[in-house]
């Protein structure tokens, strides 16, 4: 039996459209399309893997040594049982679930040289509907743990009201529900941070969107379709931002996603408890930009017709500290914001210049890295 994904469901919800409090509600337009084809990138979503239970093959190849990790890749819609043989380095995954591992040629990977067990392209095929989709997983073997993660996706580019936009979807078998899936949206130029569960709804700056999946045969490999449908906003709060010079606001709530770019001081959007998923804060054009290092922390609840508040940005203030050791200084620099929250550069222009001064004396300077 070859591994196999299920028919899915098309489903959609409405989401009001983040707009500046004033702005008037844009009317709905023709649905776009983009087609996205299947790539092998830095999609980093994580991968199921048991291995606590006991699991019995009835035959199995000759392994190099008695070090041997048995158990399960957790796929959506499928379990595919696996050996890892970390002496031999190398994997047997039993594709055709008979207990034999000595019959799936196509389910034998080769490890990766180095000090850990490594297989960074271990490529399956999953049967969905009529089409065969492709799939690459990352698999990381440490003493009798294992951890994986879906290194390939889909990505196109669309252009929405005027500017284009990079699109990238990962799903692990080709089940396209909010729970099995990462989406990612954002213009071209710009790095891409972390990504949302699979949104069946997407407020992208002052317009509203249903998004619809569905996979398609292509000219020479299927490729997932994803419908952008203009809709009107429903019942909807005040978002307030506090701080200022943002870039990015990525925002989710249960499967609804707001992407904000160079976002005003108040918009609009649904009531809920909102989480930030990518915030990106500097000066504008080409120059540095920095994120939070904990991104989790940032949330706000919105009431129907109330204000919820963020504090995002804003002047963001050298700080440094020093560690005498032994005849050592030791000295980290960080940025923090106005609530000592610390940032980092994910693009920037020069390095941090410092200055180490006894009284009136210049003792040493230079240029220094973060960290």
């Amino acid at each position: 039996m070859r591994t196999i994904a299920p028919a899915f469901c098309l489903a959609w919800l409405l989401l009001a459209a983040p707009a500046r409090a004033d702005a008037p509600p844009a009317e709905a337009g023709p649905p776009a399309e983009v087609r996205l084809r299947h790539v092998v990138g830095d999609f980093s979503m994580g991968l199921g893997i048991d291995t606590g239970r006991e699991i019995a093959f009835s035959r199995e190849p000759a392994y190099a040594g008695g070090q041997v990790v048995r158990g399960q890749l957790l796929l959506r819609s499928n379990q595919i049982p696996f050996a890892a043989d970390v002496e031999g380095r190398k994997l047997y995954l039993d594709l055709n679930h008979n207990g034999d591992l000595t019959d799936d040629p196509e389910g034998v990977f080769e490890g990766e040289k180095g000090w850990q067990l490594q297989f960074s392209s271990v490529q399956l095929k999953i049967e969905h509907e009529e089409l065969v989709l492709p799939l690459v997983l990352s698999l990381s073997f440490m003493g009798e743990h294992c951890y994986g993660q879906v290194s390939s996706g889909w990505r196109g580019e669309i252009e929405l009201d005027g500017r284009p936009w990079l699109v990238e979807v990962s799903t692990l078998d080709g089940v396209l529900e909010p729970g099995n899936g990462r989406f990612w949206m954002r213009p071209p130029e710009l790095t891409q941070q972390g990504g949302v569960g699979l949104p069946r709804q997407l407020a992208l700056d002052g317009s509203l969107y249903q998004l619809e999946y569905a996979f398609a045969a292509g000219a020479d490999q299927p490729e997932l379709v994803v419908r952008f449908k203009p809709d009107a906003p429903a019942q909807s709060g005040t978002l307030r931002l506090a701080g200022g010079h943002l870039r990015r606001l990525v925002l989710h709530h249960n499967h609804q996603v707001a992407i904000l770019s160079d976002p005003p001081v108040e918009l609009t959007l649904p009531a809920g408890h909102w989480q930030v998923a990518d915030v990106q804060a500097g000066p504008g054009g080409k120059g540095s930009l920095y994120v939070p290092e904990q991104m989790h922390e940032f949330k706000t609840n919105i009431p129907v017709g109330g204000v919820g508040e963020l504090n995002l940005g804003g002047k963001l203030t050298n700080s440094v500290t020093v560690e005498r050791r032994g005849t050592d200084l030791s000295i980290n620099y960080q940025l923090v914001d106005s609530d000592d929250h610390a940032w980092r550069p994910i693009r920037r222009e020069g390095t941090p210049q410092a200055e180490i001064w006894k009284g009136e004396k210049l003792l040493a300077q230079g240029n220094f890295e973060y960290g």
